[in-house]
């Protein structure tokens, strides 16, 4: 089911520390809900060929740069230079205007799929 929000042009509307304080309450409330996959640094690991994402809670997740074709393209310096956006849900690489979705990456690989399933059949 597709949620419709229909868009409104505030440009003009004057901050307020009010309207400040009720943004940033409605963005903690959605964060929990709506977070995703967000990595808190990037690492190209050149000995095992991946790049290993680390998570708030510091555990980390490594996914190989030979499974992803927009990577394995790049060179040993292009992969240390990569870095995350958008609140570290993105790979990104200005250099070559690439910006590749964490989840998406992750969803591409078929164990850890396999995984994210038993874990939510678990609970």
């Amino acid at each position: 089911m597709m949620t419709i929000t229909k868009v409104s042009s505030r440009f003009d509307e004057p901050v307020t520390q009010e309207g400040l304080d009720r943004a940033i309450a409605k963005g903690r409330r959605g964060a929990g809900a709506s977070a995703g996959f967000n990595a808190t640094a990037v690492h190209y690991v050149p000995a095992f060929g991946v790049l290993l994402f680390s998570l708030s809670d510091q555990s980390a997740v490594a996914l190989p740069v030979s499974n992803y074709p927009e990577l394995a393209a790049l060179n040993d310096k292009e992969l240390k230079a990569l870095s995350l956006g958008f609140g570290g849900s993105v790979l990104c690489s200005d250099k070559h205007d690439l910006h590749i979705s964490l989840a998406g990456m992750v969803a591409a690989s078929q164990p850890l799929m396999d995984m994210a399933a038993t874990l939510v059949a678990t609970n």
